[in-house]
């Protein structure tokens, strides 16, 4: 029997522990946070929403055998919760609501039930808390008390007697000023109150006020015999409307005047018919009573001609209906602005805008309406010609070959995210492939998710901030979906907004990639050619100097050194243009230099000659090069030749420009040319070869024999002749 005992005990444990488990388990996952202490304030239990709002509000994990008061690290939270916990401790069921937590963490605002915890023997062993979070509750609850007192504080504080009204008719708020007209409500209903009638007004539009109107009357009040203006308006509530709001402005000082405005009429009527504005006024039936010179006029009528016509008499047929709708607002005792067209006498139409106020007897009865009319066809066709404009522009904007787009700036627009698509032509739709309504207030991030490492995003901030236009080069756009070069335009619209002008040169892109690659393959087989021409020039000198070797007449031997000169002088223009960077030009102060060593170096090295060289570094091209090297190769070597007996002297070369175009001086301080010789026409070989080459540079050429000799050749320099 024992044994049975001790099987069922386990049972009940297992159980017991079975049930805490699942107890526990819903504990934890339910949002509340719930917890236990000991008499010390030590925690026995807490869930795990209560662990997390530990940590929210005072930053703090919390754990079992711990006082929660060394966790309130707010000197005023851990005071009220002592209070409270004491509370509880002495038997009491505690419920309060108060703020918790750091402020710079989480302050908020909960409802918290102490119960007490009784052990077997009845005997108090500690406190279970349940805290709920009404934060915002409590503020909701904050700001409608506070809009409600400040709503009653502005209808108290107003001259005039205002109540708000239910559907039935019950009043639910009457101000200072209405209770000192009327005295206290007690339960009576409006009409009751007001103007001490058993049932409702026969003037009341009650239906039309919870329809969502608005009303205006003019009334007399039996109950204290003054006449005031009242004003009806709904006041809106979700989903439907309960009551409205009824102001009473006390008129009665203004009909005792009446009399007296009734005198000073005429003098209106003076007013009246010098106004710029036309002023119509007809009476209950809608027959004209007063019209003004100007509104006369402005239907090509006189004022006698107006009187006594209907108003429907000035309108074409189709705009008779919205004519007589708003004829019933003025019989209901509303005012209302809003543009009318009339048919003038000769049958044109006028658009007008009409400023119209019903009219009544002091009693509230309708009896006929007065408006101020003014002419706005100018207006009308400025409009017009507006939306023409607007609809040109329209077509422009749509039918641009470039990409055009409106982004409206947000934030300061420092992100791509920031930029909000207004506008996008169909150009940019057919670039993104994307209709205008997919993009219509996305923004520029959703559709590029790359715009920000781009670099758009700065000139797009720059001139949003300056209001200067910038262009932004060609660059590419690379992401997921997008590989393509682009060129932008971007300005400041006058309203604000950013607009970006832009086209997709991906395919220019590629092809100036192809002329350049094609260029700079050119580029290395003219150079290969220059220094082919440059080897078999070398070549033909070498030809020349083995045939100079095995010759014995003189004459034929120097005749092979001259030509050879020519060849090398040639054959130096191939290799500066070889060996530089630029293969259309050559930098000639550098050739030339290399050229006069070179032919200085081929005679006698004991003669003591000396060089005067002025050429600064200009870049000439190989047309104007060759004939330039070869006219200076002449003149120098005929220079060490015949200039000097004494084998000494000075050789002169300079390169000047000369207005537009340039002066090749080659002299020396020699000898000098004989008088009797003329350069232009000499039988030798050397000035006759000179003299083709200043032609073949379209040049002219001079001698100076004030000191020794100087040729001076002007030219231009000549234009490149296409070779491929």
């Amino acid at each position: 029997m024992s044994s049975l005992n001790h099987v069922y005990k386990e049972e009940y444990k297992n159980d017991l522990k079975s049930q805490f488990e699942i107890i526990k388990s819903i504990m934890d996952n339910i949002n509340t946070p719930v917890f236990s202490l000991d008499t010390h304030y030590h925690y026995t239990s807490f869930n795990k929403a209560h662990q997390l709002m530990m940590k929210s509000i005072y930053g703090v994990d919390i754990e079992l055998g711990k006082s929660i008061l060394k966790y309130q690290s707010v000197n005023e939270d851990r005071l009220k919760a002592k209070i409270n916990l004491d509370r509880a401790l002495n038997g009491e069921k505690v419920t309060v609501t108060a703020y918790s937590g750091k402020e710079e963490l989480s302050r908020l605002f909960f409802e918290v039930e102490h119960q007490p915890l009784y052990d077997k023997k009845g005997k108090i062993k500690g406190v279970s808390v349940f805290a709920r979070d009404i934060t915002s509750q409590k503020q909701a609850e904050n700001a409608i008390l506070k809009e409600r007192n400040k709503l009653k504080s502005l209808l108290d504080s107003l001259p005039d007697g205002i109540c708000i009204l239910s559907d039935d008719y019950q009043v639910l708020y009457t101000n200072p000023a209405l209770e000192r007209e009327f005295g206290e409500v007690n339960g009576k209903k409006c009409h009751e109150y007001i103007f001490g009638k058993r049932e409702a007004c026969s003037w009341c539009r009650n239906t039309e006020i919870f329809a969502g109107e608005f009303q205006e009357h003019r009334l007399k009040s039996p109950v204290n015999g003054k006449t005031y203006e009242l004003f009806e308006a709904p006041i809106k509530t979700f989903p439907k409307i309960k009551s409205k709001l009824l102001k009473l402005h006390d008129i009665t000082p203004e009909i005792k005047t009446q009399k007296k405005q009734q005198q000073s009429q005429d003098k209106y009527r003076l007013l009246i018919e010098n106004l710029q504005e036309g002023i119509w006024e007809i009476d209950k039936n809608a027959d004209t009573i007063f019209v003004n010179d100007k509104m006369a006029t402005m239907l090509g009528y006189s004022p006698e001609e107006m009187m006594g016509k209907n108003l429907f008499d000035f309108m074409d047929e189709s705009v008779i209906p919205f004519a007589e709708k708003n004829l019933k607002k003025r019989k209901k005792g509303l005012k209302e602005r809003h543009d009318f067209e009339f048919m003038k006498k000769d049958g044109e139409k006028i658009y007008t805008t009409l400023i119209t106020t019903p009219l009544q007897d002091v009693d509230g009865n309708y009896q006929g309406a007065i408006a101020a009319v003014i002419d706005i066809s100018d207006l009308k066709d400025a409009q017009n010609a507006l939306e023409a404009s607007e609809g040109f522009l329209r077509g422009l904007f749509e039918n641009m070959p470039s990409g055009m787009a409106v982004y409206e700036v947000k934030n300061q627009g420092k992100k791509g995210q920031d930029y909000l698509i207004k506008e996008f032509n169909k150009t940019s739709q057919r670039m993104e492939g994307k209709s205008r309504e997919e993009v219509i207030g996305k923004s520029l991030y959703d559709l590029r998710p790359n715009i920000d490492e781009y670099g758009l995003i700065g000139v797009f901030k720059k001139v949003w901030g300056s209001g200067e236009a910038v262009y932004f080069p060609e660059k590419i756009y690379v992401d997921e979906n997008y590989s393509n070069w682009y060129e932008n335009y971007v300005f400041k619209a006058p309203t604000g907004e950013v607009v970006a002008i832009y086209n997709d040169v991906t395919e220019k892109k590629r092809a100036e990639l192809e002329i350049k690659k094609s260029l700079k393959e050119k580029e290395i087989l003219l150079s290969e050619i220059h220094h082919r021409v440059k080897n078999n020039l070398q070549i033909i000198v070498s030809l020349l100097h083995l045939q100079e070797i095995h010759e014995e007449d003189l004459r034929l031997i120097r005749i092979l050194r001259e030509t050879q000169g020519r060849v090398r002088t040639m054959a130096l223009v191939h290799n500066t243009l070889y060996q530089s960077n630029i293969i259309t030009n050559i930098n000639f102060q550098n050739y030339a230099q290399q050229l006069l060593e070179g032919i200085l170096s081929s005679f006698d090295k004991s003669r003591c000659i000396k060089t005067n060289f002025e050429i600064d570094d200009i870049p000439i091209n190989l047309e104007t090069a060759i004939p330039l090297g070869l006219i200076i190769n002449e003149l120098v070597t005929n220079s060490i030749k015949y200039a000097f007996f004494k084998d000494e002297g000075t050789i002169s070369i300079k390169l000047e420009p000369l207005d537009n175009q340039f002066q090749l001086s080659v002299g020396d301080d020699g000898v000098g040319i004989k008088k009797d010789i003329d350069i232009t026409n000499t039988r030798t070989l050397g000035l006759q070869l000179v003299n083709s080459l200043v032609n073949q540079l379209d040049g002219e050429i001079e001698l100076d024999r004030s000191r020794g000799t100087c040729f001076k050749i002007k030219f231009k320099i000549l234009d490149y002749k296409k070779r491929i």
